[in-house]
């Protein structure tokens, strides 16, 4: 065979393995350019572009975590969260809700692993992962928005059930979603230590004490008569019992009626300069602890009448979970706030 021959069959060799080359490499070009092409034709677009149109059809919120499942459903006189014994929700965290699903635009395209989702807080919940399963609905079987919802260093997350596609959202502040309690409206006292004229204590242990506020020093207190004269354990020990009712933040709520007991371990009350007397019923249910408030007037006023049924409105019937903390401060034993010989 010729030289010429040789060269001639060398470059057609070279030819065909180059065009080979170029067609894989076209090939796998052309796909990723596929996908980057659908990724960029939803940058900017609403995750939800129908929803602001039905948003005011919203009957029924339904949050699935792996810690727990609850219900946040619209009565006539307003929402309430099911499992928590129909308990009113705060207006602002639903329209917070509203708000951003019908605002909410894809921003930078995330994985598609699944192996990846529970990072971002996307996890199906159904399966143990980290994400929040979010349906709202008309409340009759129309499903107007449902996601994966999820969190991570500041930023919101979706991804559509049954979808690897994970999506950072943009121009949405979603409220939370892991705790039932947190869409709650469990500020049920609005007290200020200057109101205190004097807080008397049942604590679980011990015997009975009372507290009254120090004239020398507005908001805080020492021991009442004919405890007075005991030596403190220390000179700020009286302020934690006396002024609990002014930081209460219950964690949680349940009709009093689902408590496993109906006697109270200790009883707490607040009286106010103005005639009122607050009353916390203490209840330990099952490890955790429970306070059930009430209101009433030192004396037949008429004028405290409006104000006890507004208070009576928010608390009557309901038990408030507390922290242990709370739990502590509330049932303050006297020996932790005196010396006994």
């Amino acid at each position: 065979m010729s030289a010429a021959s040789d060269k001639g069959r060398a470059r057609l060799i070279s030819r065909l393995g180059g065009a080979a080359l170029v067609a894989i490499v076209l090939a796998v070009v052309s796909q990723w350019n596929f996908a980057a092409d659908a990724d960029d034709r939803d940058i900017g677009a609403l995750v939800l572009p129908g929803f602001e149109a039905r948003a005011g059809d919203a009957g029924l919120v339904m949050v699935t975590t792996r810690e727990e499942s609850y219900h946040i459903a619209r009565d006539p006189e307003g929402w309430v969260l099911t499992e928590k014994g129909r308990y009113p929700v705060e207006a602002e965290p639903l329209g917070q809700l509203a708000e951003a699903l019908s605002a909410m635009r894809f921003g930078r395209s995330m994985t598609q692993d699944p192996k990846k989702h529970d990072r971002l807080g996307l996890g199906d919940p159904l399966e143990g992962g980290t994400g929040a399963l979010l349906e709202v609905s008309d409340g009759s079987g129309t499903v107007l928005a449902k996601l994966i919802v999820g969190f991570k260093n500041g930023s919101a997350f979706v991804r559509r059930p049954g979808e690897d596609q994970a999506w950072e959202v943009t121009d949405a502040e979603l409220p939370p979603f892991q705790r039932a309690a947190q869409w709650l409206d469990l500020d049920v006292v609005s007290l200020d230590a200057t109101e205190i004229s004097l807080v008397e204590i049942e604590p679980t242990a011990g015997r009975a004490f009372a507290l009254v506020p120090r004239i020398d020093a507005p908001g805080e207190f020492q021991l009442a008569p004919p405890d007075d004269t005991a030596r403190l354990t220390t000179s700020f020990a009286p302020n934690p019992p006396a002024n609990i009712l002014t930081r209460l933040a219950p964690i949680d709520v349940k009709p009093l009626s689902q408590l496993s007991t109906d006697t109270p371990v200790g009883v707490h009350r607040t009286h106010t300069y103005d005639g009122l007397v607050y009353e916390a019923a203490l209840y330990e249910n099952g490890g955790t602890f429970w306070v059930a408030l009430g209101v009433y007037a030192e004396d037949d006023n008429p004028d405290l009448l409006a104000r006890i049924e507004s208070l009576e409105e928010r608390i009557a019937g309901w038990a408030f979970g507390v922290s242990r903390l709370e739990w502590d401060a509330l049932t303050t034993p006297f020996e932790a706030i005196a010396l006994v010989d």
